[in-house]
């Protein structure tokens, strides 16, 4: 239990401020683009429209394993 208060007040504080705070740092991270997610952004006008969408997707499993390596990296 997070609040040891009243009942009515525990329901407005639902959430764990690490559950919070781990949630506002990943968000983070899907907007960052490394090099790599970078140089796949730069090829993107050069490429057709289907593999325009596969890049899109490479960007986006590599923003996943960027996200699952820091989870491993704080133990959860």
């Amino acid at each position: 239990r997070i609040y040891d208060g009243p009942d009515w007040i525990a329901l407005l504080l639902p959430f764990d401020p690490k559950l919070i705070s781990s949630v506002a740092r990943f968000s983070g991270m899907m907007n960052e683009n490394d090099e790599k997610s970078n140089f796949i952004l730069a090829l993107k006008p050069l490429l057709s429209e289907k593999r325009r969408k596969k890049a899109d997707d490479a960007v986006m499993m590599l923003k996943f394993m960027k996200i699952i390596n820091a989870l491993q990296e704080n133990g959860k």
